[in-house]
């Protein structure tokens, strides 16, 4: 185990599971600094309602070599999709593996805007 290479972990922090904007910002840190025997990765971030895409798809890299854990964490911004979304119901902040296509970890999230675009 102690041998064995990984990408990068990196999970989303606080609990900002309710979306009230069109427009959300999400801070993702990456949990271990990268080294021989750990690699950067690259994620492609987005909303998603069972398997569809909701919102922008950011693609961001973590290959941070620094033990700070500040120097370790991003923000990003998601556009939500104008059309109309229920506070009841579940939708998921993913981020996957851009290279791999594997799902690396899944958020419920809540989506309760205030007022719907009509723009």
């Amino acid at each position: 185990e102690k041998t064995k290479i990984k990408t990068v972990p990196v999970h989303v922090l606080g609990s900002q599971a309710k979306i009230t904007t069109n427009r959300h910002r999400f801070h993702l840190i990456q949990t271990e600094s990268v080294s021989d025997r750990v690699k950067p990765v690259t994620l492609q971030v987005a909303i998603y309602e069972g398997d569809a895409i909701i919102s922008s798809i950011e693609t961001v890299t973590f290959d941070s070599q620094s033990t700070d854990m500040n120097d370790r964490s991003q923000w990003v911004s998601l556009s939500l999709q104008g059309k109309t979304y229920h506070n009841k119901q579940p939708y998921h902040l993913i981020l996957r593996n851009a290279e791999t296509g594997v799902e690396e970890q899944r958020i419920e999230v809540m989506i309760d805007l205030a007022f719907s675009n009509d723009f």
